[in-house]
């Protein structure tokens, strides 16, 4: 069996940090995490999104919104889903998908726009050739 002691110093900054993060959420600041790989960058991210689900469930189910949590990685992606069961009051997704679910109703405008931008490159690099001719 494996036992597991914890620095009682470091709990005491971790707590104060989930702390520190918990004000911030009451007040409505903007944060985000700056810190190396296994530093616990994921856990505080799941207590903040638990703390924020517990105080505004309510609201969130009265409303119909969800809360976004949007991630950089599938690995942080599915980290996050599992350590919150799923809930039905977040959506959680890469940075990726989260943006071509905002542009993919637009394929069509996009498509037209980059072809109408394809001809002006076009016809500015053959007026640009036709004039070095005449020179």
């Amino acid at each position: 069996m494996i036992e597991y002691t914890i620095d009682e110093k470091l709990r005491a900054e971790e707590i104060q940090v989930q702390s520190n993060i918990s004000s911030l959420i009451d007040n409505g600041m903007s944060f985000y995490f700056l810190a190396g790989a296994g530093a616990g960058k994921t856990y505080a991210l799941v207590e903040s999104l638990k703390y924020y689900l517990n105080k505004k469930q309510n609201e969130l189910e009265k409303t119909g919104r969800k809360l976004a949590c949007i991630t950089y990685t599938n690995a942080a992606k599915g980290e996050v889903i599992e350590r919150l069961y799923e809930n039905d009051n977040i959506t959680v997704s890469t940075i990726h998908s989260f943006l071509w679910g905002i542009i993919e109703h637009h394929q069509r405008e996009l498509l037209d726009i980059h072809i109408e931008y394809l001809r002006e490159v076009i016809s500015d690099t053959e007026s640009s050739l036709y004039t070095d001719d005449k020179n």
